[in-house]
Order: structure tokens, then C-alpha cells, then sequence
């Protein structure tokens, strides 16, 4: 649910990289809780980019993720599928940007998005 200005956070694990694609996670947007509830009818379903360098950290300070590793060494954003064909302030705005915590979370922020869903 969103907050009164229209904001969203949730929690996620971090994500693996896989073979061919960039880093991202998956979102959907639902015009409210009933329908999202149902899972159908979503309004908007997008893929948020991870930050190249931020996940190449994580992803070499934690032994689970060895595969993420080598796969992150052969991508690029520029490369893939989904998100090759955007212009770089399109990729600045579909990006998630770092931060953290004192336990290594890594906190995100899409500023300037705005998704309208309707009926």
C-alpha cells in the first residue's frame, strides 16, 4: 500500500544474477488491495534495474552467491534484453540507487516515477 504521498517500499531478498540478463527485480502496481489480493488486473507490471557496482559488492562478500559472481562479470545494462533499448535517463530512472544499513541491506529509491493506474 502506498503512503498518503503516493510512496511504496517493500523488502525483497537479493536477488541472484543469472546467465543473460541484467540485474532487476520485478514489481507489479495494482489499483488497490482488494484487487491485488486476487493477483489479477495488475495496472503495471515493470522491472526495476539493480546498481551494477553496489551488487558486484554483495555479491563478492557473500560465498552463496559464487554463480552471481561470474555471471555479473559478463553482462552489461547496455546489453540486455529488456533494458538495452532505453535511453540513459530512462535506465537513471528505472534504477534502483544504493544505500544500506548497519546490517548490509541495500535500500532503494526510483525518484520521479509516477504510474497511474485506472479502471
Amino acid at each position: 500500500m502506498t503512503d498518503a504521498k503516493g510512496r511504496v517500499s517493500f523488502t525483497t531478498i537479493l536477488p541472484g544474477c543469472y546467465a543473460g540478463r541484467w540485474l532487476h527485480v520485478h514489481v507489479e502496481v495494482f489499483k488497490d488491495i482488494a484487487t491485488a489480493t486476487t493477483g489479477s488486473a495488475s495496472g503495471v507490471i515493470s522491472q526495476l534495474a539493480l546498481p551494477g557496482a553496489a551488487m558486484a559488492g554483495f555479491y563478492a562478500s557473500d560465498a552463496r552467491y559464487g554463480a552471481s559472481v561470474e555471471n555479473h562479470a559478463t553482462l552489461s545494462v547496455t546489453r540486455d534484453g529488456i533494458f538495452a533499448d532505453n535511453t540513459a535517463a530512462q535506465m537513471t530512472g528505472q534504477t534502483l540507487t544504493p544505500g544500506g544499513d548497519a546490517a548490509g541491506l541495500m535500500v532503494g529509491a526510483v525518484v520521479g516515477a509516477v504510474v497511474g493506474v485506472s479502471d
